[in-house]
């Protein structure tokens, strides 16, 4: 179902909670909207604007969100699980801390610089997705596909990557501390100066990465982990 952006204005200036389920909602304008607890669930939303809107957990499960921009919008504990962020530039926006991103699709998007810390991420396709400088502390990214995807310089502080498929992952200057990364295959990725203090290896696939080995030496276990020259650490 479509809808026009003076028939969408009337919604939003009713003063309700916004209830678009399943619409088609492509290149509408939702700038400055207060969308707090909106269900916009399976909504089509390529190149949608939510400059400065309010999207503090609202529900975005399976939404499309190609090309959208959202430049200064707020989506602390936003639920988006299923939906499709490919080619999606979020760099812009102010917060999705707490967001819940399960089984997403995150293909070569841009999550630069945002706070993601306490967010969810478990079984979500981050492929190539450019996560540079973000702040994932205490993020959950189990069974998450990583693949060469680009933490550098990222907060990844007790992070939880068990059974991640990470390889070619770029860790460089990343902070790792306390990181769980059980059983993740994270061969041939790039640890250059990342910090690795307490974090646990148990079972990693750690063949042909780039990791400093006093840094390695600083992690809290490495029990049956593969190392980078192909041994298997006791």
């Amino acid at each position: 179902m479509d809808i026009s952006q003076e028939q969408l204005n009337q919604i939003l200036n009713r003063g309700q909670t916004v209830n678009l389920k399943g619409m088609d909602l492509s290149t509408l304008s939702f700038e400055g909207a207060s969308l707090e607890g909106a269900n916009l669930e399976g909504t089509l939303l390529d190149g949608a604007i939510f400059k400065n809107a309010n999207l503090t957990n609202a529900n975005l499960i399976e939404a499309v969100l190609n090309k959208a921009d959202f430049e200064g919008a707020q989506m602390e504990g936003a639920i988006l699980h299923w939906a499709d962020f490919t080619e999606a530039d979020m760099s812009k926006v102010a917060g999705m801390q707490k967001a819940t991103l399960n089984k997403a699709v995150l293909l070569d998007a841009n999550f630069s610089g945002v706070d993601l810390s306490e967010a969810t991420f478990n079984g979500t396709n981050m492929n190539d997705a450019n996560f540079s400088n973000a702040n994932l502390n205490t993020t959950n990214m189990r069974e998450a596909d990583l693949r060469g995807a680009d933490f550098s310089g990222a907060n990844l502080e007790s992070v939880d990557m068990s059974r991640a498929l990470a390889q070619s992952v770029k860790f460089v200057g990343a902070k790792l501390d306390s990181a769980y990364l059980e059983s993740a295959d994270m061969r041939n990725a790039d640890f250059t100066d990342a910090k690795l203090r307490f974090s646990i290896f148990v079972n990693a696939n750690l063949e042909g990465a780039k990791i400093d080995e006093v840094a390695l030496e600083r992690a809290k276990s490495l029990v049956g982990a593969i190392m980078p020259d192909g041994s298997t650490h006791a």
